[in-house]
């Protein structure tokens, strides 16, 4: 069982790095296989059983580069949203109704709906 363990962090580990790679590659195929073989890694690992000291430093070693992928796919969807609410505003134009007062559109203007 010890064997297998280590195996499965061990590769785990090494997923969690390709995970990040694949992320920096805006490879979207290879986040989706990181994702379900990382899925299955977890499973096998037990919740609650102690960890040998020699897998301790393993461990801790898969949680920092967990959370630092983790922070990298937080901050990258912040980005993206900070650049939607950006052309949402800078795309809808006002216009005039019939009785010759300004409307504004809604958040999708032109540069949003492919009408530019």
């Amino acid at each position: 069982m010890a064997t297998a363990l280590v195996d499965t962090l061990t590769r785990l580990h090494a997923l969690i790095l390709e995970e990040r790679e694949c992320a920096k590659r805006l490879d979207t195929d290879g986040l989706t296989r990181c994702a379900e073989e990382k899925g299955r890694l977890l499973a096998l690992v037990p919740a609650e059983a102690p960890l040998a000291p020699e897998l301790k430093g393993l461990a801790e070693a898969i949680r920092r580069e967990n959370r630092r992928n983790a922070y990298l796919f937080w901050s990258g969807l912040g980005w993206v949203r900070e650049i939607m609410g950006f052309f949402n505003q800078q795309a809808a134009t006002p216009g005039y109704g019939r009785q010759g007062g300004a409307l504004r559109y809604g958040a999708g203007g032109r540069l949003l709906n492919g009408k530019v």
